[in-house]
């Protein structure tokens, strides 16, 4: 295994051992006794205590509760069971660093810690120099990736706490994975530019291996190849590329891809490759969904294509803060083998959505993907199987999830486009979109970073919806991950929320952020009927506003509306299975599983709300609940201990109900609580 910067990033230790884990690719570890160069492999045997270590080095601080690490290793067991298999796992783990001169695994009552000042994790050394904007420190973690995060551990032994493990691990990978190939694209165009052939066209080469599908990879692969080994190393390339998508896919590689090789056919020398990687003036957020390719004779997926491109360019129209090129200028380019570039050039857009339809057997397969055309670098594809038994409600189905990822994937672009930028060089939409960034990170830092951000933005645009709906979303979260905050302070917060989102409804009525919120805040104050009116009002602006339904769903279960909350919750996590919420909308499915009395089904959504954010509370006190029901009282009293030792406040079944007071899931929520073993009150010293 590689030392993932060692000498470089490594606190002082006092010359005290080291233990250097790479996780990055298969796993390893090493001891590095006193300094660069002294490092001996640490055999640490057995899949589980790889995988705990590893977990544990990833961690915030690199310290877990032990209940945390029970849902992620033993999620089937009992209290008893996970809690003794977790002493016996430490204790095994303790031996084998002990033995290496590493005292470094610190259990201190319900914690479990690594001392991070002697561990050094290449996927945190990866996250801090993929962070950077120095290109050398950006290359040195492109050195890093070896690959997908543990892809030689596994946990099969064990059905349950594979899928658990799996959970964490597939969200860290594709956190991680993402990053590389953001780095790798912009050190590849860079290198290109710069005749740095050897490093390159190794970076093209891990890129496309991280997923051969990704036209875009195979793209700048092609052109690296024939900048730096000629035209006959790159249509080499080309007619792998060729006989891999007929072979796997059964059809061409995309337009543009046939457009580039044509043109290394064509060309007689190296040619100017960097055409379609300069810099071009940036335009304001716009897209324009090119007609949908049909592949193959059928009359049916013909028209299914001219409709489903319809029906997307209509929903995408819902957002009215993104200008979309109508239908009638777009269908000028349908069979026309011209680049993204071109096409957006003509039709004056940042951003190009493509899409293939062919159908057999029964069967229909639609691909889409969102383009830069700028960069020519995909942001979002997804491919969708479905079997043609209502055509109709086929196209309904994938027109929405469409339309949901491409939200997100847009905002998050933006965002990242212009997060190095000073703050007070950017306009009014550049800060929301970077606020909303901010949002979606989910933590409390992010959070008030947000804020101060989008209150720039209604101070440079007072008039502006979009900048006073997303403040008081951003205000509204803030109040409801308060816990433990003054009241006063929460509700000078509300006061806030409140003002704003009735200022962004005024300037437009069809602003469905601004609806969100407002119903949210009627439902609050138990005015649940209106409060399901303004949330409906945001779904029927926008169809596939996954945090809306969410948000919808949670209202019916104060409201007593069971069915149509898992209904609401249910259809969010369908749109949007890799939001950056995902635990709120896991927890929130699993509260009105619980208000319905489907104790089972409900812990297993509970039990993956609270990893990945344990900064919020809330899920933790209905996953607390849903314990108490099932029995499960050493679990309950674990997760009641890591919530009380984090706010420095004991939960109560006074001050809980106090929060749930008059919706209609109180009484079962309490229920748990108390078969839980929560206190009635606090009890004062005599």
């Amino acid at each position: 295994m590689t030392r993932p910067h060692a000498e470089r990033n490594a606190k002082d230790s006092g010359g005290s051992p080291r233990l250097i884990l790479s996780v990055l690719g298969p796993f390893g570890a090493l001891v590095q006794s006193s300094g660069p160069g002294s490092e001996q492999p640490l055999q640490i045997k057995g899949n589980l205590l790889r995988a705990l270590v590893s977990h544990l080095a990833m961690q915030p601080g690199m310290a877990a509760r032990r209940g945390l690490l029970a849902a992620v290793f033993w999620p089937n067991a009992d209290a008893v069971r996970s809690r003794l298999s977790l002493r016996q796992s430490l204790f095994r783990l303790r031996q084998v660093l002990v033995a290496a001169g590493l005292d470094i695994l610190d259990v201190s009552g319900d914690t479990v810690k690594l001392r991070g000042e002697r561990v050094i994790c290449d996927a945190l050394t990866f996250q801090r120099l993929a962070a950077s904007e120095n290109l050398i420190e950006i290359g040195e973690a492109a050195d890093l990736y070896r690959g997908r995060l543990l892809e030689d551990v596994s946990l099969q032994e064990e059905e349950a706490a594979e899928a658990a493990f799996d959970g964490w691990r597939q969200s860290e990978a594709w956190r991680l994975e993402s990053a590389f190939t953001t780095i790798a694209r912009q050190l590849i165009a860079n290198g290109i530019a710069e005749g740095q052939a050897s490093r390159t066209l190794d970076l093209a080469s891990r890129l496309v291996a991280v997923d051969p599908f990704v036209e875009s990879a195979q793209q700048l692969h092609l052109r690296s190849l024939w900048r730096f080994r000629g035209r006959s190393a790159a249509l080499r390339q080309a007619d792998d590329i060729m006989q891999m998508f007929q072979k796997e896919l059964g059809c061409e590689p995309e337009t543009e891809t046939r457009r580039l090789i044509a043109e290394i056919r064509a060309s007689t020398d190296a040619a100017n490759v960097l055409e379609n990687l300069q810099q071009r003036p940036l335009k304001g957020p716009s897209i324009a969904v090119l007609p949908f390719q049909q592949l193959d004779d059928n009359p049916r997926t013909e028209l299914f294509s001219q409709g489903l491109t319809e029906d997307v360019t209509t929903a995408l129209s819902r957002m009215r803060w993104l200008a979309v090129i109508a239908s009638s200028s777009t269908d000028a380019f349908r069979g026309r083998a011209l680049s993204a570039p071109v096409i957006a050039g003509k039709l004056g857009v940042r951003y190009l959505l493509e899409g293939t339809a062919r159908t057999s057997a029964g069967h229909i397969r639609v691909t889409v993907k969102l383009v830069d055309a700028e960069s020519g670098a995909n942001i979002w594809a997804q491919r969708y199987d479905r079997d043609q038994t209502d055509i109709f409600q086929v196209q309904d189905d994938i027109t929405d999830r469409v339309a949901a990822a491409i939200e997100p994937g847009i905002y998050a672009h933006e965002g990242v486009r212009v997060a190095g930028a000073p703050v007070a060089s950017l306009t009014s939409w550049e800060l929301v979109v970077r606020a909303i960034v901010l949002t979606n990170r989910f933590d409390r830092q992010g959070n008030a970073e947000a804020r101060l951000l989008l209150a720039k933005a209604v101070d440079l645009s007072p008039r502006y919806p979009k900048a006073h709906a997303v403040f008081a979303w951003a205000l509204l979260w803030a109040q409801h991950a308060m816990a433990g905050k003054p009241i006063g302070e929460r509700s000078e917060l509300i006061r806030l929320c409140e003002q704003h989102a009735q200022i962004a409804i005024e300037l437009d009525h069809d602003e469905p952020w601004a609806h969100m919120v407002h119903g949210f805040i009627l439902s609050g104050k138990g005015r649940h009927r209106e409060a399901i009116t303004f949330l409906e009002t945001a779904i029927d602006l926008n169809p596939s506003f996954a945090l809306a339904r969410m948000l919808l769903g949670w209202v019916h279960v104060r409201a007593g509306n069971n069915e149509a909350a898992l209904e609401q919750t249910s259809r969010a996590l369908e749109l949007s299975p890799t939001d950056s919420f995902l635990c709120i909308y896991k927890g929130t499915h699993g509260l009105a599983l619980l208000a319905s009395g489907r104790f089972e089904e409900a812990l297993l959504f509970l039990r993956q709300s609270i990893t990945p954010f344990p900064e919020y509370m809330g899920n933790y006190n209905v996953l607390i609940s849903c314990c108490g029901h099932l029995g499960l009282v050493e679990e309950a009293r674990q997760l009641l201990a890591y919530r009380e030792s984090y706010l420095q406040r004991v939960l109560t079944i006074a001050n809980a109900s106090e929060r749930v007071a008059g919706f209609a899931h109180h009484d079962v929520f309490m229920d748990g609580l108390r078969k839980a073993g929560v206190p009635e009150t606090l009890e004062m010293p005599a």
